[in-house]
């Protein structure tokens, strides 16, 4: 009779864990659930941000516009000028300053000032690499690229290639 009390509490007790170790594993689904939901419902479609959600540029023109874009950059290399905007650029472009915004955000990767620069600095390695750019004095190089000022052009220059104007300049005269 006492074994049989035992066998009772024994398996009432197996029947509580098992209890308990299902509420503890749907517990932690759910927490998983909450901390990443793809993996319970699957992957998520990417939605525009709320910034452009009201835009009526499409993919297919964001491309068309990016292309435009370096096309003239390339070409008529309108970052040389000290005085470029984003709206005289969209102007260029003739399409509406929010679109190429939204270009230059999403499909460049980089804001207006940051791809005008990237620009300017490469303009600027080319004259400096160049034979006769030993003699050339910063300032005009600073200038003729599109900078305001040495100070921009040098802290600009050094953000994007870890090394000064001057430094860069030493080190390709090196290489002749």
């Amino acid at each position: 009779m006492a074994v049989v009390g035992f066998e009772v509490r024994s398996v009432a007790l197996v029947g509580q864990i098992v209890n308990f170790l299902i509420a503890l594993n749907t517990f932690a689904t759910g927490y998983l659930a909450m901390l990443q939901p793809e993996i319970v419902y699957g992957p998520f479609e990417a939605k525009p941000s709320r910034r452009y959600e009201h835009s009526s540029l499409t993919p297919e023109n964001a491309a068309l516009h990016k292309a435009r874009l370096l096309e003239l950059m390339e070409r008529d290399k309108p970052f040389l000028e000290a005085e470029i905007t984003l709206p005289k650029l969209a102007q260029a472009l003739d399409i509406p300053v929010a679109h190429l915004s939204r270009v230059l955000n999403d499909l460049c990767g980089r804001n207006f000032y940051e791809l005008i620069n990237q620009y300017r600095v490469e303009a600027a390695m080319r004259r400096l690499a160049r034979p006769e750019a030993g003699g050339e004095k910063l300032i005009s190089v600073a200038l003729e690229s599109g900078f305001n000022s040495v100070a921009t052009f040098n802290r600009v220059f050094k953000e994007l290639t870890g090394r000064t104007p001057s430094e860069y300049r030493k080190s390709q005269a090196l290489r002749r």
